[in-house]
């Protein structure tokens, strides 16, 4: 039966009310619907956040990180919410959407971040229901389960046309995602995090089809640049927009964020031949000659006319010499922060002689200052009618270092390639992280500090008296020192780099003790008539200042160098440098040979009542290396 309204004003209120009521429905239902579905498709993701340059249009870039410092994927705020405040910390994120964007690269929507410091497992099982809302199960499937095919999936058939199926988030979690393209999986259930009880576990859920497509100048890919300042994450600083590289490296890009920091390789050895010169060693004049008619009180007297050097009164010891670097190290960190290396280098042990022998003719003798006589004198060696002997002077040096150090980053700068240029010498890369053209890093070392200096010189004579009895002497004469040094190593280390060229900018010094060391020895043996006799003493070593002698001194010792690099292949780099060391209160053996000499205490020692002379005293002088280094740097 068909019941008439009795007046049209009821049924023309009748039909407003349903005219309001039914959009006001609607809109709940789809308001719910979506709601419904928006639930569903949140996941829990955890890692490192860190920021990763900037887009084109200035919004900062996010990336995690799992324990590896591997990026997992890229976070994309949702409108109202902040990341800046959870950089370098680990966090749970919220993802209402998954999408792998025209780059390859895996892209989170995040809708809300948490701090993983202030939560448990239970309490990112509570955190991923409360988050997710009120969540309801689809009925669980195993986590290897295909979806039925009217399910719709995260991306739609035409978003993922061309692009690699994204594998299945295990657990929720995605930081044991890799970045490098896996194999197109088997279609798989999608997974969300469901809290049973006080446990979080995945459940098979139904998704909206909705393409997420990201713009390119939110979410770029870590290829590119924008050329503003260094970010937080590496130091590194983005560059010019829109360089990808798709054959080289495991992400298959070139870019700042997925790069340690410098050239590649965790572990570097280099090898150096050093071409250096040392500071000679200050010696007195030790051997001297005369010329014309001289009396024996007067041949080889310094001083007198007709006397002429032979040896000493000049630097022995400084022509250059051949000596070899060798340097191990390794980053402890996968950024190339953090690192150790271990140096040693010398020079080869140089030495430098002098020997003469006369039967008289021409002079030669040794000169010294007479303290009786408070006048310039001389032992002959060779003199006609006299004496005739043979003078030998030997002297000699040796000198090696050993460093320990680590390596701290300060601050560290990558450039992208230029505009011409599609990935440098990316295709060199291998399977190993894909490297920027160029850059730049400043480190801080720390360490110790082994150097080591030790040095002779000896003077000795074979004599043979002229007369009817031949009396024959040796003499010898040894001045030994030795300076090692124990200290505190700090320093500056400068690197740059530009296609396949280096430098490198050096700056360190030591600081610490230096143990002195100085011996004196001399010794005669004379033999008259068949009989022998050893005295101790010489000429210029005597018992006045025979012995053996130690002191400390704090010293600083300074290092500059500088070396410019060129790659001659992929792991293998050409070096040609300078170096500078310096190091000063050292002892050298010619500083510690005193001329003064009372004749007194030559053996056999007479009761004197003059000058105890020669004596010892600590003469310090210093010590420097300077020369050109040529090696190989192979770094893996």
């Amino acid at each position: 039966m068909i019941k008439r309204f009795s007046s049209p004003w009821v049924a023309l209120a009748t039909f407003a009310v349903t005219t309001l009521l039914l959009p006001a429905g609607l809109a709940v239902a789809q308001s719910g619907a979506r709601a419904a579905a928006e639930t569903q498709q949140r996941l829990v993701t955890t890692g490192r956040l860190i920021r990763s340059g900037q887009a084109r249009n200035g919004t900062a870039r996010f990336a995690l990180l799992n324990e590896t410092g591997d990026i997992t994927a890229y976070v994309v705020p949702s409108a109202g919410l902040s990341l800046g405040s959870y950089v370098n910390e680990q966090v749970a994120v919220t993802a209402r959407r998954v999408s792998r964007g025209a780059d390859g690269l895996t892209y989170l929507l995040a809708q809300g971040v948490t701090p993983m410091d202030a939560v448990g497992t239970d309490a990112l099982g509570e955190m991923s229901a409360g988050l997710a809302g009120a969540l309801s199960p689809v009925g669980e499937l195993p986590p290897e389960t295909p979806l039925p095919s009217d399910v719709p999936q995260l991306i739609d058939d035409v978003a993922l046309a061309g692009y690699e199926e994204i594998d299945p988030l295990s657990g929720g979690v995605l930081g044991d995602y890799s970045m490098s393209p896996p194999p197109a999986p088997a279609p798989a259930a999608y997974h969300e995090l469901e809290r049973v009880g006080s446990s979080v576990r995945p459940v098979a859920h139904q998704v909206e089809g909705l393409p997420f497509e990201v713009p390119y100048e939110e979410m770029p890919g870590i290829a590119d640049y924008d050329g503003s300042t260094a970010g937080s994450y590496l130091g590194y600083t983005p560059s010019t927009p829109g360089r990808s590289c798709s054959t080289c490296g495991q992400h298959n890009v070139c870019g700042s964020a997925c790069c340690p920091c410098g050239p590649a390789g965790r572990l570097w050895i280099r090898g150096e031949y050093l071409l250096w010169w040392p500071k000679g060693m200050d010696v007195p004049v030790l051997v001297t000659t005369s010329t014309g008619n001289p009396t024996a009180q007067t041949a080889g007297v310094l001083g007198n006319s007709g006397t002429s050097v032979l040896f000493g009164g000049n630097e022995i010891l400084k022509e250059s010499r051949n000596g070899g670097r060798f340097r191990i190290g390794k980053w402890l960190d996968a950024c190339q922060w953090r690192g150790f290396e271990v140096d040693y280098f010398f020079i080869e042990n140089a030495s430098e002689s002098f020997s003469r022998t006369s039967a008289g003719n021409p002079i030669l003798a040794r000169p010294f200052f007479n303290t009786q006589l408070n006048a310039q004198d001389a032992e002959l060696v060779a003199f006609p009618g006299v004496v005739a002997g043979t003078i030998n002077v030997a002297a000699r040096s040796d000198f090696d270092a050993f460093s320990p150090r680590f390596r701290f980053n300060l601050a560290c700068r990558n450039y992208s390639p230029d505009a011409s240029s599609t990935c440098g010498t990316c295709n060199s890369c291998g399977d190993t992280y894909c490297r920027p053209v160029g850059g730049s890093r400043v480190d801080f070392t720390a360490g110790y500090r082994y150097m080591r200096l030790d040095e002779s010189l000896q003077i000795s004579e074979q004599l043979t008296s002229a007369g009817t009895t031949p009396t024959t002497f040796d003499l010898s004469d040894v001045f030994d020192t030795n300076n090692q040094f124990h200290g505190a190593e700090l320093g500056l280390v400068w690197e740059g780099y530009r296609g396949p060229w280096s430098m490198e900018l050096v700056s360190r010094f030591a600081l610490g003790n230096n143990r002195r060391k100085v011996r004196i020895n001399g010794s005669t043996v004379s033999s008259v008539g068949g009989n022998t006799f050893t005295d101790v003493g010489g000429l210029l070593a005597l018992s006045s200042n025979i012995g053996d002698y130690r002191d400390d001194e704090f010293v600083v010792i300074p290092e500059l160098a500088a070396n410019i690099g060129y790659q001659i292949a992929p792991n293998l780099r050409f070096l040609v440098g300078y170096t500078f060391i310096y190091w000063s209160n050292v002892v050298r053996p010619g500083e510690q040979i005193d001329l003064n000499m009372n004749p007194d205490l030559l053996p056999p020692v007479v009761a004197t009542t003059g000058q105890n002379a020669p004596a010892f005293s600590w003469n310090d002088s210093n010590y420097w290396l300077q020369g050109l280094n040529f090696g190989l740097d192979w770094r893996w």
